[in-house]
């Protein structure tokens, strides 16, 4: 915190909260208020105009596109000092990946590369927005790191959602020495899956000849460039061949996909995604097909700081206390309210309490509220392992019933638990009936769930909901009818790919989209194949 504030003090930032007299986490707290993205957009305006000493002392290197949850585009800076910030940690857990199991990094390796969202343009804007996430490594490990990529950046460049994911796969199939997945979403990863199995043939033959179907919407500089890193591979198309006429082929849902998969990589040893919260429940998916490769839940990160990294063997990620300073809000009171005035340091947090999370990085974001909830789940050495519960800002209120994201989470799993499965797909949305009365739907899709459990799910939710002061009121009150639950039909279509496709179309990045378990959104059973339950 002193380092941040005494290198940042003769900013206009720091000068107007006098960072030279701050001298002690106290006076830091006492004279910096919690701040918001609200409260930097007009020093994000002054920037793009090209003003000096704004939020930093050193001049961002660019203005990162953020597609957060509540503001799509949001430009969060970055500077020298946040990118050292960032690689500290993303250096210890390589380091740890490597000294744990070298073999994953001996081979290629996959980092999910999407397609950027386009920015809004600035008129007279002066610092570049947007830049590829490689770039947050030195010159040399920028180098190294392009020989190992087995998918090339080049790809996102492909504005196409269906052509970006049969190019990527036609690259990932091309590597028979993959060593390591990385990636977001468990979804994306899945939908990876499909698209190799549904156009195995097209590929099989795309990667034999060297070339990229005619109709894919690639312009001619990337398609070149694509065309001369794929090249023509007639041996490595004729066993990927073999694999699927000794393993069956047809869709991935009429075939044994994981022999396909540990035939086709046989060298695969880690995957790294996303798996706490409500992407937990889209594992077992990535397990269909690759039950013997060890997954990853990965570290809480976002556009703004890196909060938390992996360790091999332990529960949860740890808290990177060498990139940023951290301060934590208390999750307590009805509704899951939060206490910015009463922030807390990293050593005072508890292994099974839940907070909020306020970092501040040398990007020139002061006592920062990502809005985002973890639980403690232990310590190594002194420093807290952290795990990602939620997002205290998703907050749908139609009536005043204010239903959060992370009660709602543990809503699901309590009734989940109860019920003894997981479903394929799970999320609650505000719909209304014919009269235009609202309530909030439990879109499910079964996966191993009794035909006389399902009835009861719906009212098993709306008790756990109940919690809630302000549903339960909401309730009492006539103002929401009860829940609902339309049972979603996974033969006719994928609840994840419809939904990812929404949240597409409306400006998210694909990479970047959770798997929700409250949505705000209406409409889903328009988009959904399936019905309500009539109980």
């Amino acid at each position: 915190m002193l380092r941040i504030t005494r290198k940042n003090s003769g900013s206009e930032y720091g000068r107007k909260h006098n960072f030279s007299s701050i001298g002690s986490a106290d006076d830091f707290r006492s004279r910096v208020p919690v701040t918001n993205f609200d409260t930097y957009v007009p020093y994000i305006g002054s920037i793009l105009e090209g003003k000096k000493g704004v939020l930093t002392s050193e001049e961002p290197l660019f203005l990162q596109p953020s597609s957060g949850s509540t503001a799509p585009s949001k430009l969060i800076p970055l500077t020298k000092s946040l990118r050292r910030e960032f690689l500290a940690a993303i250096r210890v857990w390589i380091a740890d990946v490597l000294l744990n199991g070298r073999s994953t990094l001996c081979g290629k390796m996959y980092f999910l590369i999407t397609p950027p969202l386009e920015p809004e343009r600035h008129a007279g804007e002066k610092v570049k927005v947007g830049f590829e996430d490689i770039e947050y490594f030195s010159a040399v490990e920028r180098l190294v790191l392009k020989q190992l990529l087995a998918v090339p950046q080049e790809v996102r460049r492909i504005k196409d959602m269906e052509d970006f994911k049969y190019v990527t796969a036609l690259f990932l199939l091309k590597e028979k020495d993959l060593g390591l997945i990385s990636v977001w979403n468990p979804v994306m990863l899945s939908v990876f899956m499909k698209n190799i199995f549904d156009n195995h043939v097209s590929l099989t033959e795309d990667l034999r000849n060297g070339f990229i179907r005619k109709d894919a919407a690639i312009d001619a500089e990337t398609r070149a460039i694509l065309l001369k890193k794929l090249g023509k591979n007639k041996a490595r198309a004729s066993e990927i061949e073999d694999v699927f006429k000794v393993c069956g082929t047809g869709s991935a849902r009429n075939t044994a996909p994981h022999e396909i998969c540990s035939r086709i990589w046989p060298r695969l040893a880690l995957i790294s995604c996303w798996a706490d919260g409500n992407a937990a429940y889209y594992l077992d998916e990535v397990r269909r097909y690759f039950p013997n490769v060890r997954i990853q839940p990965k570290g809480l990160i976002a556009t703004e700081a890196f909060v938390s990294f992996p360790l091999t063997g332990e529960e949860g990620s740890a808290l990177a206390i060498n990139s940023h300073f951290f301060e934590f809000i208390d999750l307590s009171g009805p509704d899951n309210a939060v206490k910015e005035k009463e922030t807390i340091l990293a050593h005072q947090i508890r292994k099974g309490s839940s907070y909020g999370v306020i970092v501040t990085t040398g990007g020139g974001l002061y006592r920062y509220n990502l809005n985002d909830i973890v639980e403690v789940t232990g310590f190594r050495g002194e420093i807290p392992l952290i795990r990602f519960k939620g997002r205290i800002d998703q907050i749908s209120d139609l009536v005043g019933e204010k239903l959060n994201n992370f009660h709602v989470e543990k809503a699901m799993s309590k009734v989940f638990n109860a019920c003894g499965a997981t479903p394929a797909f799970c999320m609650l949305a505000p719909d209304h009936d014919s009269n235009k009365r609202p309530f909030y739907t439990l879109y499910l899709s079964p996966n191993g769930f009794p035909d006389n459990v399902l009835p009861g799910i719906a009212g098993m939710m709306e008790k756990e909901l109940f919690e809630n002061f302000h549903y339960s009121y909401a309730r009492r009150a006539g103002q929401l009818l009860p829940v609902n639950m339309f049972v979603i039909d996974g033969e006719k279509g994928k609840p994840q790919d419809i939904y990812l496709e929404r949240m597409i179309s409306g400006g998210k990045r694909a990479g970047n989209i959770k798997p929700p378990s409250l949505d705000k959104n209406t409409g889903w059973s328009g988009l959904f194949p399936g019905e309500y339950l009539k109980v």
